[in-house]
């Protein structure tokens, strides 16, 4: 349907936000509506048809269809928002750990590069204590060969020696010639000689001894070496071997978390798209809106027209008020759950005998009929935003914005204008429907004023 409805309070001085009558948004009046659709009677014939139950009823559900298109569209609105936001976080956590696990594998890989150039020294070295290690075995080798070749020679000259001495003592015991004498002092000679040879021959023994002695102490050294770099390049090798598997285990989490990540980023573009989408219908509903206030002032016009004709057709009528600076609270909206907000006098002009104020607050019709029934409060303060009601015979809420009413916490004014169909002894009531506290005020600006009212105009039978 391209027809939509405003609210508008019927006394046309200004714009309540829960009152009741037809406009669309190319400035149509109800009227002019009722006949785009068929209607062929008068503007009078019409307002004095407009209480039968069928357009009271297409009535309701049209304020209905636009405030429940209104509330989903706001909900829908929300929920993209929080979805885009909550994406969007999402987004943001995913690619900080993202970054964390990248630096994280550049660390690691940085550490495994470290560890291999290490590996490299220390192997290289280990190669070069080994080598070291072979060239001095060979010369112990050698040098044990040289100390054995040694001590053979000094056993070989000491039988000399021994020999050379027996020989001595055999001439020396035989002749004293000097023949003798002669071949004595050649075997002394060479005894000397021997034994010159032996002390030379023996301090090569030692040093070579001794040699054999530094170059094993050398090459347990060494050995000691090379096993202490066999451990470390071990550990170099598990510790490349755990990084690696680390390096793997990040790598496949960063492949997952660029999964998500682009999963995320299409479902933004998915959530923006219809937040667009929406923008775009909120936008036209403005565009809209903003051409239904451009027509405000002619509109209002043809309303007060309208309202004259109602009033001049009207013959029962009752205006109700209260005074009150109480605070009030524990309304519901169920069934008997609303707290009176009492009506205590009937000003003129009324209709003689057609009402009944009742002592508690309330008002009794005595005539059945179509009634249109306005309610308002004036309201100091309250703790949070307030609702009210027109409730018949207490029977709760029945369509808000059609018998409900609200007040933000910051007080003021607050009204409605239904149309009810009402019988014989049905009891009307103004009455605080939410937990409140509220306080009601007669008040404003330093003027009395009534701080609940209650106007009821017989429009049909």
């Amino acid at each position: 349907m391209d027809e939509f409805l405003n609210l508008w309070d019927f006394d046309n001085k200004h714009c309540h936000r829960h009152c009741i009558c037809c406009r669309c948004k190319d400035g149509l009046s109800a009227y002019q509506i009722a006949v785009k659709y068929g209607y062929s009677g008068t503007e009078k014939q019409w307002i004095q048809s407009v209480g039968s139950s069928a357009d009271i009823q297409q009535l309701q559900a049209l304020v209905i269809a636009l405030q429940a298109s209104t509330i989903a569209n706001t909900k829908s609105i929300d929920t993209l928002n929080k979805s885009i936001t909550t994406s969007n976080d999402n987004l943001t956590s995913l690619q900080s750990t993202l970054d964390q696990l990248q630096n994280g594998l550049t660390t690691t890989n940085a550490a495994v590069t470290a560890l291999q150039s290490g590996l490299a020294v220390d192997t290289a070295t280990e190669t070069n204590l080994q080598k070291a290690i072979d060239t001095n075995s060979n010369y112990i080798t050698k040098l044990q060969d040289s100390v054995a070749a040694d001590q053979q020679s000094i056993a070989t000259l000491q039988d000399n020696i021994a020999a050379n001495t027996a020989a001595i003592n055999a001439l020396q015991s035989s002749s004293t010639s000097s023949a003798t004498q002669s071949q004595i002092d050649a075997l002394q000679n060479s005894i000397t000689a021997d034994q010159a040879s032996i002390s030379t021959l023996q301090t090569n023994v030692d040093n070579n001894t001794n040699a054999i002695t530094a170059l094993q102490k050398t090459n347990t050294d060494l050995q000691s070496a090379v096993s202490s770099l066999q451990d470390t390049t071990a550990t170099q090798a598990q510790q490349i071997t755990a990084l690696q598997t680390a390096n793997t285990s990040t790598q496949d989490a960063i492949k997952a978390l660029q999964n998500t990540t682009a999963t995320n980023t299409a479902n933004i573009n998915a959530l923006q798209s219809s937040l667009s989408a929406n923008q775009a219908a909120t936008a036209s509903n403005t565009s809209a809106i903003t051409a239904l206030q451009t027509q405000q002032a002619a509109n209002t016009a043809a309303i007060s027209a309208l309202q004259k004709q109602v009033t001049a057709g009207i013959s029962t009528y009752g205006t109700f008020i209260g005074f009150s600076n109480n605070t009030y609270s524990g309304g519901t909206t169920t069934a008997g759950g609303g707290i009176i907000l009492p009506l205590t006098q009937q000003p003129q002009p009324s209709t003689a005998g057609q009402f009944t104020v009742n002592p508690n607050g309330t008002i009794t019709v005595n005539q059945a009929g179509v009634y249109l029934v306005e309610a308002g409060v004036n309201v100091a303060s309250g703790t949070t935003t307030n609702q009210f009601a027109i409730q018949v015979n207490a029977a709760g809420i029945n369509v808000p914005y059609y018998n409900a009413y609200s007040v933000t916490p910051g007080g003021g004014e607050g009204s409605i204008t239904t149309i009810l169909k009402l019988n014989a002894s049905d009891v009307l009531s103004n009455t605080l429907v939410s937990a409140g506290p509220v306080q009601l005020s007669s008040s404003i600006g330093g003027s009395t004023v009534p701080s609940s009212t209650l106007t009821v105009a017989k429009i049909g039978q």
